[in-house]
């Protein structure tokens, strides 16, 4: 018997318009996207207008109409597509009420999976948690064109109430799966010219998929296959820290691990890397007592002493304190990185704050408070750039402890840049108003 043969994807781009318009941009785009051999497929919801968008329900029709023509798409035989392939997913280019339609759609159904997503004349919020999007596997890459004299974005939320002008702004959120791209003087509809397309959308369409993903240990219910990966992230390990003092001193013990995960099976984020899902980095972050975690802070216990009750589990309601005991990316991947600011480590980053605002949705779990020791530059930088402080203290070989308080952070949350942290404090505060 033959294998049966998997056809080509076609590359396709669903293009989503705005409000009171028929999106005449959307046709003439089309021979340009046709000539890079891009498939360009309008979604056409006619003249959506501005009083309908200040009504919920009217918005949430629009949002599942957009959910109802992507399924569409992606199930066409003729494209070749497979959301779960990051490699067989279409794009899309939205403008205005378009990028709001599309991101909340992509928030609300986790299902929906996009190769690449070009926003234009924007009105998603700036604080918008792309870090949730990015962890999930649901999108590549995102760029934002913003334009400086637009003055409908700014005043998008009159319409929408979680509307925003990140179109002009931008996004809070920092790293490399996010472009902000300035446009400078181009108004609200500026970006549909010949000029723009080859300039603005061509690149960044035809770049290529991601080659990572984020898998969470609990995910993983094969007890050899969780043991391979941790396998891999040994190797990982003694490759990065191997010539860092005090590391073959506080080197893991052979099968520690393996007792920490009886008791909590989530203690770790891994990030593979496609097409063989090999582990290539990997985060340690467990719940521990807080006796354990004051030992941590005041030296007084190394990571390979650490043992299966210090280890807490993600018990409903409760308010363990965590330990980023350590974060590893393979050094053959260092080709793709630029220090902090390098897609593994920022794939790395949303993976542990997806975890976490997991179970704070699903089990009213907080984190009272983490704890890091930094062992190398990017380490501490990454610490610092979380708002977490240093607590004056080192650890037996001289590297410094930072420490944030998450429940104080969460009557401020608008004090650590990163979105998802944002997010995950504000859901904190609203669990701490529900409990008391």
């Amino acid at each position: 018997m033959q294998p049966r043969q998997i056809p080509e994807a076609k590359r396709v781009v669903i293009t989503v318009h705005g409000v009171r318009t028929n999106g005449r941009w959307q046709k003439s785009v089309t021979p340009l996207l046709n000539v890079e051999q891009l498939i360009s497929y309008p979604h056409d919801y006619k003249r959506f207008g501005v009083i309908r968008g200040r009504f919920e329900y009217f918005r949430q029709q629009e949002i599942e109409r957009f959910r109802e023509e992507y399924e569409r798409v992606v199930n066409n035989k003729a494209f070749g597509l497979a959301p779960e392939d990051p490699t067989r997913r279409p794009s899309v280019v939205a403008h205005s009420f378009g990028t709001y339609i599309v991101t909340e759609c992509m928030r609300q159904h986790s299902f929906v999976r996009l190769d690449k997503l070009l926003l234009c004349g924007s009105i998603v919020s700036p604080q918008f948690d792309w870090s949730e999007l990015f962890a999930g596997d649901q999108i590549n890459f995102v760029r934002n064109l913003r334009c400086m004299k637009d003055w409908v974005v700014p005043r998008a939320r009159w319409m929408a109430p979680k509307a925003g002008p990140s179109g002009v702004k931008g996004f809070t959120y920092w790293g490399t799966l996010l472009n902000d791209y300035k446009m400078g003087d181009c108004r609200h509809s500026g970006f549909f010219s010949e000029a723009d397309v080859k300039e603005h959308w061509l690149r960044f369409l035809a770049r290529r998929p991601s080659e990572f993903r984020i898998m969470q240990s609990r995910d993983i219910e094969s007890d050899a296959t969780l043991e391979d990966v941790l396998s891999q992230c040994r190797a990982i390990d003694s490759e990065v820290y191997k010539n860092l003092p005090g590391y073959t001193e506080q080197a893991l013990k052979p099968g520690q691990s393996k007792g920490w995960l009886e008791i909590n099976r989530d203690i770790y984020t891994f990030l593979l890397a496609r097409p063989e899902d090999t582990a290539v980095g990997y985060v340690n972050a467990m719940p521990i007592t807080e006796e354990c975690f004051q030992d941590i802070v005041y030296h007084k216990k190394a990571d390979n002493e650490v043992v299966p009750r210090d280890v807490v589990d993600y018990s409903p309601g409760s308010t363990p304190a965590l330990y980023l005991m350590s974060m590893a990316v393979d050094p053959g991947y260092k080709k793709t990185s630029r220090g902090l600011d390098s897609e593994p480590v920022e794939r790395l980053t949303n993976g542990i704050v997806a975890k976490l605002l997991h179970y704070a949705i699903q089990k009213e779990v907080r984190i009272s408070k983490l704890a890091a020791v930094g062992w190398t530059d990017i380490g501490q930088k990454l610490c610092k750039r979380f708002q977490m402080e240093p607590t004056g203290t080192t650890d037996r070989d001289g590297h410094p402890i930072f420490v944030i308080d998450f429940l104080k952070a969460a009557s401020r949350p608008e004090s650590v840049r990163h979105p998802g942290v944002q997010r995950l404090l504000k859901e904190y505060a609203s669990i701490a108003q529900r409990q008391s």
